[in-house]
């Protein structure tokens, strides 16, 4: 049996995906039993909140099959088995989890790079963040989209390109995957392009609302607070693509653990707001 805990490391578990992927969960744990090598053999995996494991079960006998652990083990068959087990566990960990790369520390510190507009040192914890997975270099433009002013004209540009997307979302998914991600294009990962229910986005879509409808207040109290409304359209944008494909959830997460940063910059504007209006009151009542 192998301990996988180290595959894990640094990660989220999104254990929704996981019965998604195929896990039957029982108690606190999520198990899942798959074929390999035309049915020869089969994957066993426990995923839970403290035990990661997995072993291959040889269906003719029944019993563990620990060659696949053994290094030195060699042959085009053996070979096979590894690389079927391999690849099944880098699925998993593909599919069904995200990475930790942006937590609250590294999210304040991507964030201030961007608002300061210092490209270098945030390029250099983009590119360190995309040698963990390299979907997060969609960060990359994100450093000049986020700057854009937050006005009409570039919310109907978001609100078109969304509609468009959601409207030619299978059109765009065969083009890529024609040159990139073409895993996901396999009968297994096709599930990722499910919709999911309306609780899934429910959260970061009323975030952006609430951010836009207190965007004078933000950019009124810091200009620079550009960043995070930008960055709060981006992620209502995705969760609500999330609700045709929840392909488009594992890209609102990255955005969404800026939300952190939502909260005491507006209650820092609403102070700030009180504040002015508390003076303004004395004055008046003084004169």
């Amino acid at each position: 049996m192998r301990n996988l805990s180290d595959n894990f490391q640094n990660r989220t578990i999104q254990w929704n995906e996981l019965l998604e992927y195929g896990f039957i969960q029982k108690e606190d744990c999520y198990y899942l039993e798959r074929p390999i090598v035309d049915g020869l053999f089969q994957i066993v995996m426990e995923i839970g909140p403290a035990t990661q494991t997995s072993k291959v079960i040889d269906l003719s006998t029944e019993e563990e099959y620990v060659l696949v652990d053994v290094p030195s083990s060699s042959g085009n068959f053996v070979g096979k088995v590894k690389e079927d087990y391999e690849n099944e566990i880098h699925n998993v960990i593909q599919n069904c989890t995200t990475p930790n790369v942006f937590q609250e520390a590294q999210s304040q510190r991507i964030i201030r790079y961007i608002k300061e507009k210092r490209i270098v040192p945030y390029m250099l914890l983009v590119l360190l963040a995309a040698s963990f997975h390299n979907s997060l270099l969609l960060m990359i433009p994100i450093y000049f989209l986020a700057q854009i002013p937050v006005n009409r004209v570039s919310m109907g540009v978001y609100a078109g390109v969304t509609v468009l997307v959601l409207i030619f979302s299978w059109q765009l998914f065969d083009l890529v995957t024609q040159f990139v991600y073409q895993y996901y294009a396999t009968e297994q990962n096709l599930y990722f392009m499910n919709g999911r229910d309306f609780m899934t986005g429910f959260v970061p879509v009323l975030a952006m609302v609430m951010i836009i409808g207190f965007k004078k207040l933000l950019l009124k109290q810091n200009p620079r607070n550009v960043v995070l409304v930008n960055l709060a359209m981006y992620t209502g944008i995705f969760f609500i693509l999330t609700w045709k494909h929840f392909l488009f959830q594992r890209i609102g997460n990255i955005f969404f653990t800026a939300a952190i940063l939502y909260i005491p910059e507006l209650l820092a504007a609403l102070q700030s707001t009180a504040t002015e209006e508390e003076k303004e009151k004395r004055f008046l009542a003084g004169k």
